[in-house]
């Protein structure tokens, strides 16, 4: 998945992903949008929401950094706990 090189560079985020995904919880909670892939006439509102912030100006305002939860460093602190505890 590319979500955490798009975290970390900071880019406004759209994701056609499963609700409730972990994907869907991670876009939503940084402040982008997402919707279901199999909804087209959801996808057609999300599309047209995202024409009329463009042409607002509102689209691509700097994104606040990911959390720390979220870093190389984290994950890999997650992983070498997880294999000591085998």
């Amino acid at each position: 998945s590319k979500l955490l090189d798009y975290l970390v560079a900071r880019r406004f985020l759209i994701a056609l992903t499963p609700e409730g995904s972990p994907s869907d919880r991670i876009v939503r909670e940084q402040g982008g949008l997402t919707c279901p892939p199999d909804q087209p006439e959801a996808i057609a509102r999300l599309l047209g929401d995202l024409l009329d912030r463009a042409r607002h100006g509102q689209l691509w305002s700097p994104q606040p950094a990911p959390p720390e939860v979220y870093s190389a460093s984290h994950a890999a602190g997650e992983l070498a706990a997880r294999l000591r505890n085998l």
